[in-house]
């Protein structure tokens, strides 16, 4: 990490008047502790290239966790941007294959509400009780949906640890 933050330095230090703008994604699948010393080095050197009057800034992207607050910088959080949970309200309804409308409607609105505003968690547990009552398991759909794990990361070792058959829900979102 200090030969990365050495080089960020020189960068940045032979900026003049370029512009440097750093893309960092998916921050939550690093640990804390990492991210921490990550953000603290960044800080540092956004310090440096405001003393040197230069152009440097990064855009850092994460889902919820971790919340760690930064001195400098202007947070934009998606999760409560207007529309944001009627889009996931949208995607579950159009994407759930049930024939019952009531059923769907009741299981639409606990996936909804579950989902916590990850869309990825919404997709995957759409998948997971299609598939059940693709294979005849409509009657224990409800069960189902209760069995799924809170938690995004909980959820992706439980489908992890059900074995390979299970495994189809890890294909690309986008799909």
């Amino acid at each position: 990490m200090a030969k990365l933050k050495a080089l960020f330095r020189e960068l940045i230090l032979s900026l003049g008047t370029d512009d440097l703008v750093c893309y960092i994604d998916a921050l939550d699948e690093c640990s804390e502790e990492e991210i921490r010393l990550m953000l603290e080095q960044f800080e540092e050197l956004g310090e440096i290239a405001a003393e040197e009057q230069l152009s440097f800034r990064v855009l850092l992207a994460s889902r919820r966790y971790p919340s760690i607050t930064m001195a400098k910088c202007q947070e934009i959080n998606l999760d409560i941007q207007d529309g944001h949970e009627m889009d996931i309200r949208s995607c579950v309804r159009s994407k759930l294959r049930l024939r019952d409308p009531k059923l769907k409607s009741e299981l639409s609105a606990q996936i909804s509400e579950k989902a916590v505003g990850i869309f990825l968690r919404v997709v995957l547990v759409v998948r997971i009780l299609n598939k059940d009552s693709d294979q005849g398991n409509a009657h224990r759909i409800r069960r189902r949906l209760e069995e799924i794990p809170p938690g995004l990361h909980e959820l992706f070792e439980d489908i992890i640890r059900r074995g390979t058959a299970d495994n189809t829900y890890l294909v690309p979102v986008l799909s």
